[in-house]
């Protein structure tokens, strides 16, 4: 009897299954991409949203004026929720402060601070009414990389998903 069988696999068996696991991840990294781009324009618009609704509530709850105010002149770069009625004033309560967002790009500069009255209406300036903003370099129609925002004088915010737009 001979008892010396090799068990295992071979070179070109390790090979094969290895092409084939790489091919499937290659299949597999553009929706990846996607799912990520989507994902980061969500995010975005969650953040904001959640932060126009803390300001709202702040300035009715503490009866004093909430601000928010877009860092460096943008809300691209950021933004940051003060109890205060400036932006300039070093001494303000900072709700929250956000940071730039990577991946997002906003097709309207929103350079104006938003106001909101201790009564809990909005101060609305032509940069707050609607904008739009989406993933940077996603690829035409990729639904959902990109949102529309409007808002209310009663601070009603509207935040809809929407198709990539080329040359944005």
């Amino acid at each position: 009897m001979n008892k010396s069988k090799t068990r295992g696999f071979t070179l070109i068996e390790l090979m094969v299954t290895l092409m084939m696991g790489m091919i499937i991840v290659a299949a597999a990294i553009p929706s990846f991409l996607s799912m990520v781009q989507r994902n980061r324009v969500a995010a975005a618009a969650s953040d904001l949203v959640a932060d126009i609704s803390q300001a709202r509530g702040e300035a009715i709850r503490r009866g004093k004026a909430v601000i928010i105010c877009p860092k460096d002149g943008s809300l691209t770069n950021g933004w940051e929720v003060r109890v205060d009625n400036v932006c300039t004033n070093a001494s303000a309560t900072v709700l929250s402060a956000h940071d730039p967002i990577d991946g997002i790009e906003f097709k309207e500069n929103v350079a104006a601070a938003l106001l909101i009255s201790p009564t809990g209406v909005a101060h609305l300036n032509d940069d707050w009414r609607a904008f739009t903003f989406q993933a940077s370099n996603c690829s035409a129609g990729l639904e959902g990389a990109g949102r529309s925002v409007t808002l209310s004088l009663l601070m009603e915010v509207k935040s809809v998903s929407q198709a990539c737009i080329p040359g944005f």
